[in-house]
């Protein structure tokens, strides 16, 4: 069943293109700065979009005396910024809440991933860059490429899923890799690379999805390489800890801090975990 990553594009409709708010969305988060009546022409052209957004926009995490009605006043209160990395994550939410039947994972644990992953690897780069001129466009650029770091999954699944099979990983999180290749002859980082070309990505997001689990060997874009790379350990690392009800034996530690990712960092991951997911996505792309 050997073929290449974009060969798979080619056959696979629906990942073939993005919605075009989306696209438009992404493009926007690499602006330095976002103006208001930008991001409106976007919105105004997708209601169920706006619609989201409003019903996020009003929920007890900003505890607003009064409701926000519009997306104008949504962009006021909370910033151009916030609302538009908001705004790309529930675009988003449709293409990765999905099941995964080749590597057996469910929709919900995907997106669960993906969430954590994008909030972890934005708290890791407002660490790295706190004051420094353009942070809060590095932080956004964290969240972004965090939540779609494992889209090469969804590229890979349905070739699974058209030939039946099943990649049988083992219990750490690089066992997919080596499943993945020898099924196809390449893994999902570089799956993922070539579907965020496909998809118009800028190579600020496409080299983390590429070099996400061996950031080592990125040549350019070190900083946001290692904050999504930290990111996905620290998302990992919390699943496998929650799911097995210990952390002993793990290598993940070890990896964290060869990332400079302190035990801080991963507990404040732990407690935000505690709560729904709702009010960590907010949290996120609070960038004020």
């Amino acid at each position: 069943m050997r073929t290449t990553a974009s060969e798979l594009i080619e056959t696979t409709s629906e990942l073939a293109t993005l919605p075009a708010t989306v696209v438009r969305l992404l493009e926007v988060l690499q602006e330095p700065t976002v103006g208001v009546d930008e991001v409106l022409v976007i919105l105004e052209r997708d209601p169920a979009m706006t619609a989201n957004l409003l019903k996020l926009a009003n929920s007890a995490y900003y505890g607003m005396r009064r409701k926000i009605a519009t997306v104008r006043q949504a962009l006021v209160l909370l910033g151009n910024k916030a609302i538009t990395m908001l705004t790309f994550a529930t675009g988003m939410t449709p293409i990765l809440r999905r099941d995964l039947d080749g590597y057996g994972i469910a929709k919900d644990d995907f997106w669960r991933h993906s969430l954590i992953t994008a909030a972890a690897s934005a708290r890791v780069a407002q660490v790295r860059v706190t004051a420094a001129p353009g942070a809060a466009e590095y932080r956004s650029q964290a969240f972004t490429a965090g939540l779609v770091h494992d889209v090469g999954k969804l590229l890979i699944d349905t070739a699974c899923v058209r030939h039946g099979r099943r990649l049988n990983c083992s219990g750490h999180r690089q066992g997919s890799r080596a499943a993945e290749i020898e099924m196809l002859g390449f893994d999902h980082c570089e799956a993922g690379a070539a579907l965020a070309e496909h998809w118009g990505f800028p190579t600020d997001l496409s080299v983390p999805l590429r070099f996400h689990h061996d950031p080592a060997a990125a040549l350019y874009h070190n900083h946001l390489v290692e904050a999504v790379a930290a990111g996905d350990l620290i998302a990992h690392y919390l699943e496998y800890v929650d799911r097995m009800g210990c952390d002993v034996g793990l290598d993940f530690p070890r990896e964290l801090a060869d990332l400079s990712i302190t035990d801080q960092i991963v507990d404040e991951f732990r407690t935000a975990l505690a709560g729904d997911l709702q009010k960590l996505l907010l949290a996120s792309t609070d960038v004020v």
